[in-house]
């Protein structure tokens, strides 16, 4: 979902999921871009069925050309995708040198909000010159949902302009995304400059902490202690049953959407996640496994009611790790458990990810661990352009407005961009 690519010139601005560089463009398919005549029409009408049922879509399409016209070559036009452009558009993305696997592109056809519409196409006659997809989305912002933009998958060949082609895109990009109702732009880039001249400025840092996972474990035994256990004496902890942890299984899916949406709420850049999201997001695979903390003795009951946390482990990483609100003890249940699992498949460091209050982060630093805030997760940046800076916050004082809350209040409050969202299917 990131917005990646090289800038120099002569080399294409591609749309990037991973770390990998721009590579030269190279010419596309015979097969691919000589289509025919009658191929065009037809993709034609199916694009005007698709505006005509599109809504807001429609009535934008005259702004975004609009928007995309000064300064272009002659005869660059301004498309609105649909279902038939999907073969040319990975033929750009390999032209553009962005090695996206052939499963996520498929993958991301079958996201619960994806729609072809939501893609713009910069063509010069049958050619594809450009791209940009558009996701709508809503994001928690202090307890409240916020309708937001992402903009993915940015692709500009060089021979049609290159960074000039690509500031127009995302120009357009903002348009469409206004016409959709969004309050708020985002985007995940390592090419911060080109989107800091069209006014997106960085927003929110990234925390994580990494510790021995031997050590952690060694902690997490001295905690419970009897010595421990004498001072906890004093103001005990609330335990109301025994916790056991186990692998999750998909029938418990409303267990993870409960303590997600519990923790998420009052965070900065969580995504709002549907059951249809959750059911898509779980089916990517891209983690390795993930653990849940269960209270009571009926470890496996179906409504998955007893579950009270769980953790997503990838690699060496814990991409996320929650507990209901009325029992923190979870968390300390699922890090042994993770330590464990590591331990057994010789992975002697965690890397926890979360937001910058989560309460493992001290304890991974009470076990010698390090925390780091970046601004860049895995060298991408996340920049933001407020839309609508004078739309009010629901439950917020009647001034606020979410300019008044970017610019005064998001530095304060925990951010939290969870990653499993963005990481690659396996």
């Amino acid at each position: 979902m990131a917005v990646r690519g090289a800038t120099r010139k002569g080399q294409p601005i591609a749309a990037r999921v991973d770390g990998a560089h721009g590579l030269p463009a190279v010419h596309l398919p015979s097969e691919q871009s000589d289509r025919t005549q009658s191929d065009r029409t037809q993709s034609d009408r199916t694009q005007s069925d698709c505006l005509k049922s599109a809504g807001p879509v429609s009535g934008a399409n005259d702004r975004l050309e609009r928007s995309l016209a000064p300064g272009l070559p002659t005869g660059l036009t301004l498309d609105v995708g649909n279902a038939g452009d999907h073969p040319s558009i990975r033929a750009l993305f390999a032209q553009a040198g962005c090695d996206m696997p052939a499963n996520e592109f498929s993958m991301r056809l079958d996201e619960p909000f994806y729609e072809p519409h939501d893609r713009l196409l910069a063509r010069r006659g049958m050619k594809l010159a450009g791209h940009v997809r558009v996701q709508n989305r809503e994001l928690y912002l202090l307890d409240s949902v916020v309708p937001v933009g992402w903009l993915v998958e940015l692709a500009a060949l060089p021979e049609f302009g290159g960074p000039r082609l690509a500031g127009q895109m995302i120009a357009a990009a903002e348009v469409k995304m206004r016409s959709e109702g969004a309050a708020l732009a985002l985007v995940r880039t390592d090419m911060p400059a080109l989107f800091a001249q069209a006014g997106w400025t960085r927003w929110g840092r990234f925390t994580q902490t990494r510790a021995g996972t031997r050590e952690t474990l060694a902690h997490i035994s001295g905690r419970r202690s009897p010595q421990a256990r004498c001072v906890e004496q004093v103001n005990p902890p609330v335990r109301p049953t025994q916790l056991s942890t186990r692998l999750w299984r998909h029938v418990e899916q409303t267990a993870l959407e409960r303590i997600y949406h519990a923790n998420a709420i009052h965070c900065i850049g969580a995504p709002v996640r549907t059951s249809d999201y959750w059911r898509w997001l779980v089916s990517r695979h891209a983690y390795d496994a993930i653990y849940v903390a269960v209270s009571g003795r009926d470890r496996w009951s179906l409504d998955g009611k007893g579950i009270v946390g769980y953790a997503v482990v990838k690699h060496d990483r814990v991409l996320e790790m929650l507990a209901a609100p009325n029992r923190p003890d979870a968390l300390e249940e699922l890090a042994a458990r993770v330590c464990g699992e590591f331990i057994e498949h010789d992975r002697y460091n965690l890397f926890l990810e979360g937001p910058a209050d989560h309460p493992w982060h001290h304890e991974l630093r009470a076990a010698g661990g390090r925390s780091e805030t970046l601004d860049n997760d895995h060298g991408q940046l996340l920049m933001a352009k407020v839309l609508e800076p004078s739309r009010p916050l629901p439950g917020h004082p009647e001034h606020a407005t979410l300019e008044t809350l970017a610019t005064r209040q998001l530095a304060a409050a925990p951010f939290w961009l969870p990653s499993l969202d963005h990481r690659l299917c396996d």
